[in-house]
């Protein structure tokens, strides 16, 4: 096994475009399995990220994300974005 690490998030100041980067550099460079632990209540350019992970299913690449890190309940509507 080899591990890439790569810091899309630095200093804990997450923006769509970091993290679409970082996916689709970790799929540019090899990854098989991209492991994620990123989310926020907002996201104004979501179809980035959406576009990266879409990309990288495209070349058969796995991707793990974690979730229920704020313990939100998601099925309220308030809450959805």
């Amino acid at each position: 096994v080899e591990i890439m690490a790569i810091r899309a998030v630095p200093n804990g100041d997450e923006y769509d475009k970091d993290i679409a980067l970082g996916i689709r550099y970790a799929v540019d460079n090899g990854a098989k399995v991209i492991n994620g632990s990123f989310g926020k209540s907002y996201s104004p350019h979501k179809e980035w990220v959406y576009d990266a992970i879409k990309y990288a299913a495209s070349k058969d690449v796995l991707i793990v994300h974690a979730a229920g890190n704020d313990g939100d309940d998601i099925d309220l509507p308030e809450i959805r974005n």
